[in-house]
């Protein structure tokens, strides 16, 4: 910073004397110039004198008056070089002095002059003048002041170019303390505005460090997204959606909530991600209506306002992308918010996404799509501590598959294989959302009802046995059925494992009931 600010002063500075020494030359030149034409004045006073002087001496001596035939331009050209020099007497007092002496030395030199031409006849004055010195003392008088008068010019000549002088060195001094305040007032301005560059980096630094916390302490993906919707949208000028691919990838979706009345919730029906442009190329896609591009987005092409889509791009893959709809003209501030966001959330999405598949797949059975036995028991705990704080009922139907053994023996385990998917899927479309399902282990299931009294986990059992006889797979022949125990929390257990106990016991009572059957817990009192 201070060599930039010394480099700005030091060029304006160059400048300034530049032009201080050009103008004090300028000057310099008009007084010497001044100066030469006031000397020529002098010298053609003299040269006038002395040329009327020669033509008065030839007039005498022949009597030709062609001698004196241009006496009155000498005496013109005289009175030129006289009102010439009276502008500098004006001002000098010295050289009016002279001046005058001149003058008064000329005129008596010339009326002498003219009354020996005027009267005298050319050889009578020729034996009379030629004798005197009258004349020539006359002349020398005049020729005393003139050269009086010249060095009075010089002098003021003298005089002028000191003042000039002192002029450039006045200019070149008022030019440096000019540039040093131009430079001073430049470098301030530079520094408050590099100040202000770097405060508002600084603050840009700190929002995005604080944004980047706050996503890293999301736990879950919808928790992510929200986040960035929240931070892109701060400036109160800015609609910004996440998109994102589904688990199978085929699929763009939003990921952010989208007003109803928003086109673009209509054009993500079924909208595959090459859709989208910024996902398609992998690069940002910038449409205004200044600077309309050359290809356009399917999604959100039509919306009217200037908008920019950039990709969630993470180890070379693009995992969605963020739609901007910003009210006014997008700057580079708000390109380079966006970017930097982008870049911070793309890797904190995507671990987040890994995260969220490795807890599905390691709670979710991969043949059924079901809860697993580990997520089972995890939930049960949980549901079990709910039901005792709130005290309301929870339902435990253990399930299991009626002969399943011999489908396996008979048809092979893959036929097993998707009769179980099929009784998965059956128990799925006739439960509650709020119901938990799960498998068991082996051709075994559990239900969990949260709200459900003893008459409502019956009913509920005996729906599901229902559904599982209407169950037809292809290749099997025989009529799927299962047997069903109920326990119900409180009545029957205060804990998750003994509820389970429970309801196991009354399914091995449906068992040997003969199977296809509802069986409820005949205790009656908690153990």
């Amino acid at each position: 910073m201070r060599k930039l600010g010394l480099r700005v002063m030091v060029a304006v500075a160059a400048v300034a004397v530049a032009v201080a020494v050009w103008l004090g030359a300028d000057v310099q030149h008009d007084s010497a110039k001044a100066h030469a034409a006031r000397v020529a004045a002098a010298e053609q006073m003299l040269t006038s004198v002395l040329d009327r002087q020669a033509g008065v001496r030839g007039y005498m001596l022949t009597g030709d008056e062609r001698f004196v035939a241009d006496r009155d331009a000498q005496r013109q050209a005289f009175d030129d070089a006289v009102a010439q020099l009276r502008e500098v007497a004006k001002d000098d007092p010295e050289v009016a002095e002279r001046l005058d002496a001149v003058l008064r030395v000329e005129r008596e030199w010339r009326e002498a002059q003219d009354t020996v031409v005027a009267k005298w006849a050319w050889r009578s004055f020729r034996r009379n003048v030629a004798s005197t010195r009258e004349g020539e003392q006359m002349l020398r008088n005049v020729r005393r002041d003139l050269d009086e008068l010249r060095k009075a010019l010089d002098a003021a000549g003298r005089d002028d170019e000191q003042a000039a002088a002192l002029a450039t060195v006045i200019l070149a001094l008022v030019a440096l303390l000019l540039a040093a305040g131009v430079g001073a007032v430049v470098v301030r301005r530079r520094r408050r505005a590099e100040a202000a560059a770097i405060a508002r980096d600084q603050t840009f630094r700190d929002e995005q460090a604080e944004f980047s916390r706050a996503l890293l302490s999301a736990a879950s993906e919808d928790e992510a997204h929200r986040l960035l919707k929240r931070y892109l949208e701060q400036d109160g000028t800015s609609t910004v959606t996440v998109l994102g691919r589904d688990a199978d990838r085929e699929r763009l979706t939003a990921c952010t909530p989208l007003p109803d009345d928003d086109p673009l919730a209509e054009r993500l029906a079924g909208a595959e991600p090459r859709d989208c442009v910024a996902v398609r190329l992998a690069a940002p896609h910038e449409d205004s209506s200044d600077h309309p591009p050359l290809l356009r987005c399917e999604l959100c092409g039509d919306s009217g306002a200037d908008r920019l889509c950039s990709p969630l791009v993470v180890s070379s893959e693009v995992i969605g992308s963020v739609l901007t709809v910003d009210s006014g003209p997008i700057d580079d501030q708000d390109r380079r918010r966006v970017s930097e966001s982008v870049m911070i959330a793309a890797p904190v999405l995507a671990n987040l996404r890994t995260i969220a598949v490795a807890q599905s797949r390691a709670s979710t059975d991969a043949l059924t799509g079901l809860a697993n036995r580990r997520a089972l028991d995890d939930a049960l705990t949980r549901m079990v501590a709910q039901s005792l704080r709130s005290g309301t009922p929870l339902a435990a139907i253990a399930i299991d598959l009626d002969f399943f053994k011999a489908i396996n023996d008979e048809l092979g385990h893959e036929t097993g294989d998707e009769v179980l998917e099929a009784v998965a899927g059956a128990l799925r479309e006739n439960t509650r959302a709020s119901d938990f399902v799960g498998r068991w282990g082996g051709e075994e299931f559990c239900v969990l009802a949260p709200d459900t009294p003893a008459d409502g986990a019956r009913q509920l059992a005996e729906s599901l046995r229902a559904a599982v006889a209407r169950t037809s797979v292809p290749g099997v022949q025989r009529q799927l059925t299962a047997s069903f125990g109920v326990a119900i929390c409180p009545e029957h257990a205060t804990s998750a494992e003994l509820l389970l106990r429970q309801a196991d016991r009354a399914l091995y009572a449906a068992k040997h009931g003969g199977r296809n059957r509802v069986v409820m817990t005949e205790l009656s009192t908690p153990v």
